[in-house]
């Protein structure tokens, strides 16, 4: 259809207009513009796809996934040739693939003479970088899932390390000044990180080599942050507090995922915001709730949180994007022995904390999943079941209509 202008055998699928129009770049005449190698068209993700621009041909790509699946769709109008592969996982490089799909295709054609050679690890001759230009890109960074720190390292290069929950773990060490202005693997020249600013605000932009590998994108990964206002005491007295997910559908791609738990800590060199999971940072917005604190273009500003405090038997729940989550500390713990864990009545779920040992399920109205204690799934029914939980203590969860029962049979490892 998109090869022959709206056309798909014979029935016309849209306007030959509307095809170009989807063909047109959409950031041409920006001020300013952070990643100019992406020029985005009206659905596509690029008019001009990188991998296939940086061989002189016309391309437009849309990619696409979730947590199950990756997927990537090129066509080349010029060339009347396109590839669209999908697969189970996000894992497997649908990009790489589909552009060496396309590029052995061109090649066999004889479009291109022969294939494009990946970029190969090169080091570089650092610049001697002075002190200004490393304090102009050190600070704290934060985006939806990471936050960063950029300090100064030996022969004024820069570190950068990511936020663990425990501490800083470096991922770049002693990266030096390169001819473009990033600071660069001094081992690899492809890998880089540099400073952008417009209107105020400033972004870490790393570089790295893209899907086949012949040549490199660059993507603003973290806004940098100042310190805020103290916390309210609400919200300091909520720090170091645990929370699970109560009102997701058994099936949801959240708990497949293990994301049931929410946690609130803080980061020293982030005074006055708050983090959730170890991850994005927000700001407080009185003692009730929090905004949204960052504005980076694309990827890593996306996913962005925020969380309304609601006040339920003398407990803080919390509602995060119309995820409720319960208080982790009021949950019952089940001791060994048979109980009735019931759903709730406006059909949350049922949470229990259950010991190490052998847990039972029955009640064939209701499905259940356990947790170990770092959210990982050990076993999930909708049916009765058994499972056994070998260390510590985890988290058993029932599912069903609102009132529905199950009998939780928990007893030692035998």
């Amino acid at each position: 259809m998109f090869l022959n202008e709206g056309m798909f055998e014979g029935v016309r699928v849209l306007s030959a207009e509307s095809v170009r129009a989807m063909a047109q770049n959409q950031t041409a005449g920006q001020s300013w513009y952070p990643f100019p190698q992406l020029q985005f068209g009206l659905g596509w993700d690029s008019v001009a796809a990188p991998g296939l621009q940086a061989e002189g041909l016309r391309c437009w790509e849309k990619n696409g996934g979730t947590a199950f699946y990756g997927s990537d769709f090129f066509v080349m109008p010029d060339e009347k040739l396109a590839v669209m592969i999908t697969g189970a996982s996000n894992t497997y490089g649908a990009g790489a693939l589909a552009e060496r799909i396309l590029l052995n295709a061109l090649v066999e054609r004889g479009t291109l003479r022969s294939m494009p050679q990946p970029l190969v690890r090169s080091s570089g001759q650092p610049h001697s970088a002075m002190a200004g230009e490393v304090a102009a890109i050190s600070g704290v960074y934060g985006s939806y899932d990471s936050i960063l720190r950029v300090t100064a390292a030996q022969n004024n290069g820069i570190d950068v390390a990511q936020w663990s929950g425990h501490g800083w773990r470096n991922i770049a060490a002693k990266w030096q000044l390169d001819s473009d202005g990033s600071f660069v693997d001094p081992n690899d020249t492809s890998l880089g990180y540099r400073r952008e600013e417009a209107e105020g605000v400033v972004w870490l932009v790393r570089r790295f080599r893209a899907n086949y590998g012949h040549y490199t994108l660059a993507f603003p990964v973290g806004q940098r942050l100042s310190a805020a206002p103290a916390l309210p005491d609400a919200w300091q007295n909520r720090l170091g507090q645990n929370w699970l997910l109560v009102n997701e559908d058994w099936s949801s791609v959240a708990l497949a995922m293990g994301d049931i738990g929410l946690r609130l800590s803080s980061v020293p060199e982030l005074p006055g915001w708050i983090v959730l999971n170890d991850a994005q940072p927000v700001l407080p917005d009185g003692s009730a709730r929090t905004r949204m604190g960052l504005t980076i273009p694309v990827n890593w500003g996306r996913d962005l949180l925020q969380l309304q405090v609601e006040r339920r038997n003398n407990s803080d729940w919390l509602n995060m994007n119309g995820q409720r989550f319960e208080p982790r500390d009021t949950i019952p713990e089940l001791s060994a022995g048979v109980h009735v864990v019931a759903v709730r009545p406006n059909g949350d779920t049922a949470w229990r904390r259950v010991p190490a040992g052998q847990v039972q399920i029955r009640g064939v109205q209701t499905s259940w999943k356990l947790y170990d204690n770092e959210y990982r799934l050990v076993a999930e029914a909708e049916t009765d079941g058994e499972a056994k939980l070998t260390n510590g203590h985890g988290w058993l969860g029932i599912w069903g209509e609102p009132n529905a029962a199950a009998s939780v049979s928990v007893s030692a490892l035998t």
